[in-house]
């Protein structure tokens, strides 16, 4: 299969489990000359805030997230790796020649041509930021001189709704060349004097 492919720049590196590309022009080799705009590179960003509060509960609501638009995979050292194979993602490893085209150690740069096979649709939301507080007032004069007492709850990072089933669709590096974004709940009581 790979001899009846057209004529790559290198064919000689070519091996089972490579991506194969569509000559785009027809002239029987498969160079620069094949590129075509691929994906869609605008897309929305959009926040929701929610505030709220009844008798002496409030609570707040910040989410993130994009529509619209692609992200393509190649950029991501999660899924094509690094040169080496002690560099490689463990999802990568778990799916070579499953899913993914082959890996070697000295990387496959045929492999990592942006094309559409990496191209994923970049629809995400995120949970960002959840704070839900409780407020007990006290009568003014009384003998300590608190004037009230509040209990919260926050979450930051809570929940991730994503296409993107194996890295963080906000930053697709982290984890793996940046800190993750970390999931936090926190507890708290403020006393107002």
């Amino acid at each position: 299969e790979i001899e009846s492919l057209p004529s790559y720049v290198d064919k000689s590196n070519l091996k089972i489990g490579d991506l194969k590309y569509k000559d785009q022009n027809d002239d029987g080799v498969i160079d620069v000359n094949d590129k075509v705009v691929i994906g869609k590179d605008n897309f929305l960003s959009y926040m929701v805030n929610i505030s709220a509060s009844w008798k002496n509960f409030d609570l707040m609501i910040i989410g993130t997230g994009h529509a619209g638009g692609d992200f393509n995979l190649a950029y991501s050292s999660y899924f094509t790796g690094a040169s080496g194979m002690a560099n490689q993602s463990q999802f990568v490893i778990d799916h070579v020649g499953k899913t993914l085209p082959r890996v070697d150690y000295y990387g496959t740069p045929n492999n990592d041509v942006i094309s559409d096979y990496w191209l994923r649709k970049a629809n995400w939301f995120k949970l960002q930021t959840v704070d839900l507080g409780y407020t007990i007032p006290f009568k003014e004069g009384n003998r300590m001189g608190i004037r009230s007492i509040r209990i919260d709850f926050k979450g930051s990072n809570l929940l991730s709704l994503s296409s993107f089933k194996y890295m963080d669709p906000e930053d697709s590096s982290a984890g793996l060349t940046r800190y993750p974004f970390f999931k936090s709940v926190t507890f708290g009581v403020r006393i107002g004097f």
